[in-house]
């Protein structure tokens, strides 16, 4: 007989932060490129923080399995500052290719998984 075990802690909050993603976060209007021009809206945490490692790529994944990993989400991982990632899931991701191209130079030795 199979027993089902409880869900962690762990992932309760990282469910709980990635649902409630842009109510933990504000808006920044910020130019990427000045060659090319881009500028968006970037999201930072309302509270200066750095995440681990483990947690950030635990996040860009919840985020990618669930639909949510757009060019505003991805954007809380393109500043090595606050988190430094080296595995990347792009799932189901609408992210702008400035954007990746950022993420994957910021983190070199990366490993990236697209399904």
């Amino acid at each position: 007989m199979a027993t089902v075990s409880p869900t962690s802690l762990e992932e309760i909050c990282q469910s709980f932060i990635c649902a409630n993603i842009e109510n933990l976060c504000h808006e920044e209007d910020i130019q990427l490129d000045n060659m090319c021009g881009l500028s968006f809206q970037k999201l930072t945490f309302t509270s200066e923080l750095f995440l681990h490692e483990q947690l950030a790529e635990n996040l860009m994944k919840t985020l990618s399995c669930n639909d949510k990993l757009t060019t505003r989400t991805a954007s809380l991982f393109i500043n090595p500052k606050t988190c430094r990632i080296r595995k990347f899931y792009l799932r189901k991701c609408t992210v702008a290719g400035a954007i990746l191209k950022r993420l994957f130079s910021q983190s070199p030795g990366c490993e990236t998984r697209l399904a």
